[in-house]
């Protein structure tokens, strides 16, 4: 993990998980197991502060380069907001620890545990975390279907 503020919301966020739905809690014990071996990324760019230090990504299957589909894992820890940002491949993400997502045109919506968000290719959109960490799995369609 990134920093010791991402290894304890992710912690934190398992925790959450594993008492949510029984789908969304099998998840999060299976992940709870490869969390720690997966190499876990910051957001590319030049994040600062707070951001910076409180989020991280672990690519499961695929990368952004490959095509057809490719799975990974979103951390955020309390109080802080992904950037709005948009991408060619569609999304989905699958909630295991709740929080806020934000799309163009839509505005914010929360999320529980055991819900999925859908982007479209190239629609701008974001997330954040409340009071607590938020964690969910993402799916990217890497050949534009």
């Amino acid at each position: 993990m990134p920093s010791p503020q991402t290894r304890a919301a992710l912690e934190e966020a398992i925790g959450m998980a594993r008492e949510g739905p029984p789908r969304v809690a099998a998840l999060a014990a299976s992940l709870a197991a490869v969390a720690p071996h997966q190499r876990w990324v910051r957001r590319p760019g030049r994040p600062s502060g707070a951001f910076r230090d409180g989020h991280a990504n672990a690519w499961l299957i695929g990368s952004y380069r490959g095509r057809g589909l490719a799975v990974g894992i979103s951390l955020m820890a309390p109080g802080l907001r992904y950037p709005d940002h948009r991408h060619p491949p569609r999304e989905l993400y699958f909630v295991l620890a709740g929080g806020g997502w934000w799309r163009e045109g839509q505005g914010w919506s929360e999320r529980r545990a055991g819900q999925w968000i859908h982007n479209p290719p190239g629609v701008l959109h974001a997330m954040r975390s409340g009071p607590s960490a938020l964690l969910a799995v993402w799916f990217l369609r890497l050949d534009g279907r």
